[in-house]
């Protein structure tokens, strides 16, 4: 049973939505007995996963900025500036 962080851009409905529905996939298809960790995240100047763990089992990330750290081995996002 793995446990899954999935950031995504908070507060707005489109980081919400995908933050849900990638949830619901991995547990259907990766893992069933995954337990899920949401974490809302903010755009700012500089790395905004400056002091963020990455401490889960897998991390994924949608509808926010490009995370380079090996471990986030998801990323979605459909803004053109990704």
């Amino acid at each position: 049973m793995a446990r899954l962080k999935v950031f995504f851009h908070d507060a707005c409905f489109d980081g919400t939505t995908s933050a849900a529905l990638f949830s619901a996939f991995y547990r259907d298809v990766v893992d069933r007995g995954a337990t899920v960790q949401s974490v809302g995240m903010v755009h700012k100047d500089g790395d905004p996963f400056d002091g963020v763990p990455l401490d889960a089992d897998d991390h994924a990330c949608v509808d926010f900025r490009f995370c380079a750290d090996p471990r986030m081995r998801w990323w979605f996002d459909h803004h053109p500036t990704a």
